[in-house]
């Protein structure tokens, strides 16, 4: 990490944001487990998340990186934080 285009493990590039707001409208849903699965799309790195209830996948999840994070949350966070 850190060489070959790769960023350092504490570069904010390398951060997933995962909404779960899905999750609070449904009452009961703390039963269960997130999954986030990773692939490799032509060269890419493709994340995606799911909540899996009773062991049957009930929503997915909006995954995020970084900039999409940073362009929906607004500036409200500290950029050295």
């Amino acid at each position: 990490m850190g060489s070959d285009n790769i960023p350092s493990f504490e570069d904010k590039r390398r951060s997933l944001f995962i909404d779960l707001t899905p999750l609070a409208v449904v009452a009961g849903v703390a039963d269960g487990r997130l999954e986030v699965k990773h692939r490799v799309e032509e060269k890419k790195s493709r994340f995606s998340a799911y909540w899996i209830s009773n062991g049957v996948q009930t929503f997915d999840l909006t995954v995020c990186g970084w900039t999409t994070f940073r362009r929906v949350a607004g500036n409200f966070l500290l950029e050295d934080a």
